[in-house]
This record gives C-alpha cells, structure tokens and sequence, in this order.
C-alpha cells in the first residue's frame, strides 16, 4: 500500500498546489483589462445576445472597429457566469482556479506521454502549477482564454 499512497501522492500534490494558488486570488476584484473584457463588454453583460460573441472580438467590440483578437468561447462562458452572477468577480475567480487545475493536469497528461514516470509528471506537474509565468494567467481573469487554449492544445497533442 505505500507505493500506492505514494503513487496518488505524486498524481494529486500538483492538482493540489494549483488549486491553492488560484485560491490566493479568490478575494480579488475585477482588475486591469478585466473590465474592460466583462464588465463592458456587451457580449458579457447581456446588452447584445451571446452569439454575438462569434462576430464580434474578444472585448465585444464590433468588426468595424478591427479585430485586436478573437476568442468567442471565454465571452460566451462569462455571459453565462453573468447571468447568474452578475459584477461578482468572484465566479470569475474560481474559474480561473478550476481552469489553472485543468492546465496542470494537461501538462501532467502530455508529460506521460512524454515519459510515463510518475517522478518526472509530479516534477513537471508541481513546476507548472507554481511558476511565476503563470501568476498572471491565474490572477488576471481575462487570462482565462490563455489557460483554456494552452490546457486545450495539449489535450490534442497528447491525442
């Protein structure tokens, strides 16, 4: 049983160590582009119907102002934490914490497939889950669509 114990040990601790590092941030407010990315953003906030998300870009802004970026899942995803929530940064904060988890355990997924050593994917894991590149990414809500995309793209490269 010990090499069990250990074993589950090794698969969690990272999960883990994610999980308290979004939790830092839970009592945090909308910040910086956040905003601008939710508050004003008329996909988010019900002024305009969420499919609109698909021809508009990431900050609700219509085509004729340019496209900057275009990203209509995580709009479409924070209209629905608005319809239940609305101005509460809070839902946002747990999303981000849930989706940092979801990174963490791609990252550990490809770094099996990479090398099936329990050692190496905790290494990889625990190493991913703390570095400080990715305090952003957790505290900054609008960094959502950067944790999904990475946390997708290595979902298909490990496929």
């Amino acid at each position: 049983m010990p090499g069990r114990r250990r074993s589950v040990l090794l698969r969690t601790a990272p999960l883990l160590l994610a999980a308290v590092v979004g939790a830092l941030v839970m009592d945090g407010d909308f910040v910086y582009d956040d905003g601008s990315a939710i508050v004003d953003n008329p996909v988010v906030n019900g002024a305009i119907p969420w499919w609109e998300a698909f021809v508009r870009d990431f900050w609700g802004r219509p085509a004729s102002h340019g496209f900057t970026t275009w990203r209509p899942l995580m709009p479409v995803v924070w209209a629905q934490v608005w319809a239940w929530w609305p101005n509460d940064p809070l839902p946002y904060r747990i999303l981000s914490a849930a989706l940092h988890v979801l990174a963490v355990a791609s990252c550990m997924r490809f770094a099996y497939r990479v090398e099936p050593s329990e050692a190496w994917v905790a290494s990889v894991g625990a190493l991913f889950a703390v570095h400080p590149l990715n305090s952003e990414a957790v505290s900054a809500i609008v960094a959502q669509a950067d944790m999904l995309s990475f946390a997708l793209v290595l979902v298909a490269c490990t496929i």
